[in-house]
């Protein structure tokens, strides 16, 4: 069961998270400032259907929609289930076959804060051009992946440029959870191999490119990638909901046959 100050602390948080000042989500949410002030300050416990109006008003993750039901006493609203189970086989299927149309360019199934969860073979055979394959495959993580010391890290001729951007992606998708979730154990984490802290970095201009590619140099090789990031359109599941695309595009000729030959040569 919640209690009032639990539910208060993830209210306060969230509103906070979405900037928002009391006055301003009692208005949106067509909810009394009185009210508002009250439930913040653990004064009053709310209906399970206000609890669904304030998180709606919030657009709020299906997750986080759940958390805060939880806080103020009440059964969740959506399920989570593990895309092993039956019920889930459309939806593995359906990323089965984008990560194996995606070949031979790279595509990966991530968390939101970027465990990994599928891969196609275009990302092993990409990258253990840059990494041995025992060294390749202990990295979980997508985003420790490019920002470890010892990782793929040595081989981005953009590091500098790429780094802010990860931070920044994964502050966004944390910016809503509790800051004792393990979300926020891995930020903290990514900062610290980074050397960079989220909040204090912006992603900066490209200059004059519609889009943001990443280089790759080791020797003679130079591949250069820019990637899609996309999710499920209409998920009423949190673990669907959770789940993130992630396709890597050659930016151009050189990095396209680059991929397209390993793709030959593995199928000899």
């Amino acid at each position: 069961m919640g209690t009032n100050t639990e539910f208060a602390n993830h209210l306060r948080h969230l509103r906070k998270a979405h900037g928002l000042s009391q006055q301003k989500l009692a208005g949106a949410a067509d909810i009394s400032y009185r009210h508002i002030n009250f439930l913040e300050n653990a004064r009053a416990m709310p209906s399970r259907d206000m609890v669904i109006r304030i998180a709606d008003t919030l657009t709020l993750s299906l997750k986080n929609t759940n958390l805060l039901l939880r806080s103020a006493g009440y059964a969740t609203a959506f399920p989570t289930t593990s895309l092993d189970e039956e019920t889930m086989a459309f939806a593995k299927t359906a990323l089965s076959r984008i990560l194996e149309q995606q070949n031979p360019y790279p595509g990966v199934v991530m968390t939101p804060i970027g465990d990994l969860i599928m891969a196609n073979d275009a990302v092993f055979n990409l990258f253990s051009q840059f990494l041995p394959t025992e060294k390749l495959l202990s990295y979980t993580n997508v985003y420790e992946l490019f920002l470890g010391n010892t990782s793929i890290k040595q081989y981005l001729t953009n590091w500098d440029q790429l780094a802010p951007r990860i931070l920044s992606l994964v502050q966004q998708e944390v910016s809503e959870i509790d800051t004792l979730n393990e979300a926020y154990t891995l930020l903290r984490k990514l900062e610290s191999v980074s050397g960079l802290r989220a909040r204090d970095h912006r992603a900066p201009a490209t200059g004059d490119a519609p889009l943001f590619t990443m280089h790759f140099k080791k020797d003679d090789l130079e591949l250069s990638f820019f990637s899609t990031y996309t999710s499920f359109g209409t998920p009423h599941d949190v673990a669907l909901q959770e789940l993130r695309i992630e396709c890597f595009f050659p930016a151009n000729e050189r990095t396209k046959s680059y991929c397209q030959h390993i793709l030959i040569a593995k199928d000899r």
